[in-house]
């Protein structure tokens, strides 16, 4: 019963990170594994301006989004624990 939360921990985990597997895979972010190896080293690369940097992003809702799965899902666990301490 202690290990529920840990299980639902893992679960959660291994859903989110087959969503962004799933998803760097549509948007064809290993397409070319050839030229990736070499970005580190270049020294100059191309960054988009900012259209309007007072406004949030999608990729900026996508990290609140993944964060706060993150947070909700250690609550149990960390109330599970505290629960166990008690009694």
């Amino acid at each position: 019963m202690v290990f529920l939360g840990w299980v639902i921990i893992v679960g959660l985990s291994l859903w989110v990170s087959v969503v962004a597997f799933l998803w760097g895979i549509r948007t064809e972010q290993f397409s070319d594994p050839a030229r990736s190896r070499y970005l580190p080293l270049l020294n100059e690369f191309p960054l988009p301006a900012a259209k309007n940097p007072a406004k949030f992003t999608v990729e900026v809702y996508a990290l609140l989004v993944i964060g706060t799965i993150g947070l909700l899902a250690m609550l149990p666990p960390i109330i599970l624990s505290l629960w166990r301490m008690k009694g």
